[in-house]
């Protein structure tokens, strides 16, 4: 039973079918977008504990360096203690002895004055070169991370542009009347067949400049454009003689506050897309836009 349970484990499921190129390459693609993601979380986290490295420290040199200016002034006051004793002990005139006593713990106490001073120097020292190893260690650090980040955008785009260049492969054309077929209950059949590009083109100049409502004003409703069929099929067609055309010195501009003014450009402006996009076209072996 248990051998029966282990070759059945082993058949595909009812319903699974083989992955297609383009799911196993989307797979891809959503494998190295969870890699990056997850890549920038590890790197976050990085920068964080590096964070709380550089606090613990800067925490622990502070510490430090208030114990060595405590000590420091310790030794500095012991020292003018002393020093003010042997100068009352004198004037007091008090016995060689004692006054050699005073000498020589005024001696020591500005000997371990002197020290405590040293070790605060030496400790401010430290602490400079520490910070300089620490933001040489960030620097690296944040290096390092831009260049992961952009190795990583890097694979994305390449993964995203092989998708694409398969995708266009797989473009195919029908004839008009496969688009128009849904729509000939509703605005009519088409005046033109597959292919008549250039019919089509007066067809559409027709349907908006000389239909009964192409002189209907009416507003866009997303930038509150106040402008007719007539006047944007210029404005796309031939802004430049159609302002002759329509006797307008400017096109209609957007009412809404915030909007950025649209830029009308003529069709020849984009040749250069075209032209580019056609290559693309090419390489992958699809016929060109028209």
């Amino acid at each position: 039973k248990n051998k029966e349970e282990q070759e059945a484990s082993l058949l595909p499921a009812h319903n699974s079918r083989p992955n297609t190129p383009g799911e196993e390459r989307k797979g891809f693609m959503l494998q190295l977008k969870t890699q990056a993601e997850q890549g920038e979380k590890r790197r976050e986290s990085e920068k964080q504990k590096r964070m709380q490295k550089r606090s613990l420290a800067a925490a622990a040199a502070e510490a430090r360096e208030q114990a060595l200016q405590e000590s420091l002034d310790r030794a500095k006051r012991e020292a003018d203690e002393l020093r003010e004793a042997l100068r009352v002990a004198k004037e007091g005139g008090a016995t060689q002895e004692y006054l050699d006593t005073l000498e020589e713990q005024t001696k020591e106490a500005e000997h371990k004055a002197k020290l405590a001073n040293e070790a605060k120097e030496q400790a401010r020292e430290e602490e400079e070169a520490r910070i300089k190893d620490l933001e040489r260690e960030e620097a690296d650090a944040t290096e390092r991370d831009e260049m992961e980040r952009s190795m990583e955008q890097k694979r994305i785009r390449e993964a995203l542009s092989e998708i694409e260049m398969s995708d266009a492969r797989q473009l195919s054309y029908a004839p008009a009347s496969t688009f128009f077929a849904g729509l000939s209950t509703i605005i009519g059949r088409c005046e033109c067949g597959p292919g008549e590009n250039d019919k089509l083109l007066q067809l559409m100049k027709k349907d908006h400049t000389t239909k009964v409502d192409a002189d209907h004003a009416f507003d866009t409703p997303n930038y509150w454009i106040h402008t007719t069929s007539r006047i944007e099929w210029w404005a796309v067609a031939d802004p430049v003689g159609g302002l002759c055309e329509l006797g307008l010195d400017a096109y209609p501009t957007e009412q809404r506050e915030g909007s950025k003014y649209r830029t009308i450009l003529p069709p020849s402006d984009f040749d250069g897309e075209r032209a580019a996009l056609n290559q693309r076209l090419k390489h992958v072996g699809e016929p060109p836009l028209q």
